[in-house]
């Protein structure tokens, strides 16, 4: 199973590198240094997730796909244009990344897309890759990078361009990268700004059309002639999707289409939901149950996320086995949770109403910064240096600063999350999907983005603009319960589990029928004896980490997880799982 498409770019031999899972070997299409590994038994001349065009100067390679109609003859020319009188460059919309090589000088241009979906790493003078780890084990002096690993420990994702190593960088989104022949970076720019410019004397009925349009044209052009598979939660993002690739105006032409859910238990609400948004729709559908798989499948873990993001975390990692018997393409509703509510802002606006560092101080402490980090700043404390984890508060608000002009502090968070935490989060989750299948991404899409910057945020705020979207085009679906308030989105104002009554009521019951509710990943897979022996035995007995943990302090820790597992010591255990699990792979 896999639906990567890595390249490896370098001077040094690479055919030893390692590869991910099901995918071929290393190999060298189009001449030295420019290596290639694929998914087994993929016809490329076939395949609408890899292309190639070359004409009398260039080498256009195109990894993923896009979401409009466009030719490589015509990206090929407006690249060629951009490269040579510059001005500005405007993207096609896609999850994509685009690498030009320039056969006279040997020199290679590469664009990431505008929200930097399709990831690639470079270290200076060894090469670029979408593959981390097989980069990585070209480099024979690799110095740990203790400022990135630090704040990765406290919020959960590294910041910037940073990664484990350090000047070993990932490329940023939006951007054009210039390298030489032996890969040293000539030149770096960000060719697209957000902007943010709402109108509000648009008409809401004109603009949920105009929502409508972009995303089932979107999805039409990414899904033709392709089997897919789409999860469906609890949630609205998904129920969204469903209802667009089946709505009667849809025009798109997939070959087929199956749904699917997890949970936590047989009868979790989340499936159940999801039962029912499919059984409206006419879609096949298929229930799991996350079990305990993790330690059985820690090694495809770790090859998709490549250890940025923690490994408990891919719930996906369970189904991987379906989707890739199911489908070509699984669809997700990444980021629409982003675009269509506010981002929380309303009480700390209403305690510093000018904004400012003092506020982002406060939206830091309460929503970035993570329950447990303080347990790990503690056991990293002798060999992270200070800067690395106290100054993370101080990162986030010089982060910011680039964002200010867009004026709306709503919006400029909402930038902020897209070019960094998505970025560096969120995506790296979407991977665990590729081992299986090649993921689309519609509210990735660049005109969702520019749709969205142009729409005033109080009507977007507690979801209203999309609730509005699927009472409108999906009434069916809106008449399905929503996870989150626990009624439909016709009752949720009035009866949901934000009353106190409906609380006590459940809580009542939950008490009686002595139902004990998982709401974590870690809870599945560690605290059970596998799990429990697992990470003692890769803590305490596999030699890793001496150099950085007081092992006392550490098996402190350790049994206070197990005697106390809370949110906080769940986080903390997640990232120190995920940190040996990279000291035990390089």
């Amino acid at each position: 199973m896999s639906a990567f498409f890595d390249i490896l770019l370098s001077k040094i031999p690479v055919l030893a590198s390692p590869t991910r899972s099901g995918n071929t070997p290393w190999h060298t299409p189009w001449g030295p240094h420019a290596y290639l590994s694929t998914p087994k038994n993929t016809d490329l001349e076939k395949s609408p997730f890899f292309q190639t065009l070359v004409n009398e100067r260039f080498r256009l390679i195109l990894i993923g796909q896009f979401y409009e109609k466009i030719s490589l003859d015509e990206l090929l020319l407006t690249i060629e244009t951009f490269l040579q009188n510059g001005g500005r460059f405007t993207e096609p919309a896609g999850h994509f990344a685009i690498l030009m090589h320039d056969l006279q000088t040997r020199q290679w241009h590469v664009f990431t897309n505008r929200f930097g979906t399709t990831h690639l790493y470079y270290a200076n003078q060894i090469g670029l890759s979408t593959s981390f780890l097989a980069l990585a084990s070209l480099w024979p002096d690799k110095k740990l990078n203790k400022l990135g690993i630090g704040s990765f420990m406290v919020n959960g994702f590294f910041p910037d361009d940073h990664t484990y190593y350090q000047d070993f960088l990932i490329l940023l989104p939006a951007s054009h990268y210039h390298f030489s022949e032996d890969f040293q970076l000539l030149s770096q720019q960000r060719y697209w700004q957000w902007h943010y410019a709402p109108e509000p004397a648009v008409n809401k009925d004109a603009s949920l059309q105009e929502f409508h349009d972009i995303l089932t044209t979107s999805l039409s052009v990414a899904t033709e002639n392709i089997n897919l598979t789409l999860p469906i939660s609890g949630g609205l993002d998904s129920r969204t999707l469903a209802g667009a690739l089946t709505h009667p105006s849809f025009q798109g032409a997939f070959a087929s289409l199956k749904a699917f859910s997890y949970g936590y238990t047989n009868h979790s609400q989340e499936t159940s939901i999801a039962a029912a948004i499919a059984a409206a729709r006419k879609l096949p559908f298929e229930s799991f149950k996350i079990d305990n798989f993790l330690f059985d499948k820690i090694g495809a873990v770790v090859e998709a996320v490549e250890l940025f993001q923690y490994v408990d975390g891919t719930r996906q990692a369970g189904v991987t086995e379906w989707m890739a018997g199911n489908g070509n393409v699984v669809i997700g509703g990444h980021l629409g949770d982003l675009w269509m509510n506010d981002a929380g802002l309303g009480p700390f606006l209403e305690q510093f109403p000018s904004g400012g560092a003092d506020m982002w101080q406060k939206v830091y402490q309460k929503k970035i910064k993570k329950k447990g980090s303080e347990k790990l700043k503690q056991l990293l404390h002798d060999w992270l240096p200070v800067t690395s984890t106290e100054n993370t508060e101080e990162q986030f608000i010089e982060s910011l600063r680039p964002y200010e002009y867009l004026g709306s502090p709503d919006f400029q968070f909402k930038a902020w999350k897209t070019d960094r935490w998505s970025f560096r989060w969120t995506l790296a989750s979407i991977r665990m999907y590729q081992s299986a299948a090649f993921p689309v991404l519609p509210f990735y899409d660049r005109r969702i983005g520019d749709f969205f910057s142009k729409i005033p945020t109080e009507w977007v705020a507690g979801r209203g603009f999309q609730i509005d979207y699927l009472k409108t085009f999906h009434p069916d679906l809106a008449a399905i319960k929503w996870q989150e308030y626990d009624a439909n989105l016709y009752w949720y104002k009035w009866w949901n589990n934000r009353n106190i009554a409906y609380r006590v009521y459940h809580k009542l019951y939950r008490s009686l029928s002595h139902q004990k509710t998982i709401t974590r990943n870690w809870e599945v897979f560690y605290l059970n004896p596998e799990g429990k022996n697992q990470l003692e035995t890769l803590f305490f007995a596999s030699g890793l980490g001496s150099e950085m943990f007081d092992k006392k302090a550490l098996r402190q820790f350790f049994d206070e997880f197990y005697q106390n597992p809370d949110a906080g010591n769940g986080y903390a255990m997640s990232m120190l799982h995920t940190l040996f699990r990279f000291l035990q792979k390089v």
